[in-house]
Order: C-alpha cells, then structure tokens, then sequence
C-alpha cells in the first residue's frame, strides 16, 4: 500500500474516505447535481454500515451535509468531510 497525503488511518473516517473517493471516480459523464447527490449519498451508506457494525451513532443526512460544507475549499476536502462525519456519529 502506499501513503496517500491526508487520507484519515483513523476508523470510521477511513472507510468514509475509501467510499467516497470510490464515488468521485464516477462523476465523468455526471451532471453536477447528480454527482453532488451520489457522493453525499456514498458517505452516508458507508457512515450507516460502520455504524450498524460498531455501535456508533447513524448520521442523518444533514450532519452528512453539513461536514461536506465544513470541508469545504480545504486541501485536505475529503479527508476532513470523512472525519467530520465521524465526530458527527461519535458525538450523536
């Protein structure tokens, strides 16, 4: 494996991470808001499985969204909505 610059180590961000950067390999040949929607869509089920698995809280779609406007314009943008997702299912 080799070391991708901001990707969280840490779990559930990881997997929240993997899903969604899974996703964006589908936004050719998307229009905007159905690829905005499908990404948004990919974190939430990932955040849903991890959590069905661990114990965590279940984000609803407006912490989903909310962590995606937070990261918003960073470097680090997916790496920091998978984290802000979460805190979201930590602090829930």
């Amino acid at each position: 494996m080799h070391y991708v610059p901001f990707a969280p180590r840490d779990e559930p961000a990881a997997t929240i991470y993997a899903a969604l950067l899974e996703e964006t390999k589908k936004r050719r040949g998307r229009a905007l808001e159905q690829w905005i929607r499908q990404e948004r869509e990919a974190v939430y089920r990932a955040a849903v499985g991890y959590a069905a698995s661990s114990g965590l809280c279940v984000p609803n779609m407006e912490q989903v969204i909310a962590a995606e406007r937070s990261a918003m314009g960073h470097v680090d943008y997916a790496a920091k909505w998978a984290r802000g997702v979460s805190q979201a299912m930590a602090n829930n």
